[in-house]
């Protein structure tokens, strides 16, 4: 399984900025323009242009690799099976480095390597959609 698949099954797309409940401005696959600003070539009026969707799989592709370096100051994960990595940055893309940080027990867990652990903390998140598949992907290192 391709980790922009699994992100794209469960975000959903939108082609304007959608603002949320909680005052976040959301675009393309879940990208929240106020924790980080949309780069220069996307600069626009979205109510007259909206975003289409190749310019979306591009962004989300870039914020994927914009979690990669720092996660590493994290957890050491590039060792592990690609699946088991698929599914720490399926994490961190879901919940942001605030939230994962503060999680100390399943960043200790995957620190150990205690896998089955680290299933448990994300389950206490939701045992439902993208959080289910990830809590199997840590736990078994299965990609489905």
């Amino acid at each position: 399984m391709n980790l922009i698949n699994q992100l794209k099954r469960h975000v959903a797309f939108t082609a304007l900025v959608c603002k949320t409940s909680s005052n976040e401005r959301l675009i393309g696959y879940g990208h929240d323009i106020n924790k980080k600003p949309l780069p220069d070539y996307l600069q626009r009026n979205f109510d007259y242009q909206p975003m289409t969707e190749d310019e979306a799989l591009n962004l989300l592709a870039s914020d994927i690799l914009d979690i990669y370096d720092p996660l590493i100051a994290y957890v050491d994960f590039t060792k592990w099976p690609i699946q088991r990595q698929r599914a720490l940055l399926a994490l961190l893309y879901m919940i942001g480095f605030w939230d994962f940080g503060r999680d100390r027990i399943l960043v200790h867990a995957l620190n150990f390597g205690d896998f089955k652990l680290a299933a448990e903390c994300v389950e206490t998140i939701s045992k439902k959609g993208i959080y289910a598949e990830i809590a199997e992907q840590l736990e078994n290192g299965g990609d489905e």
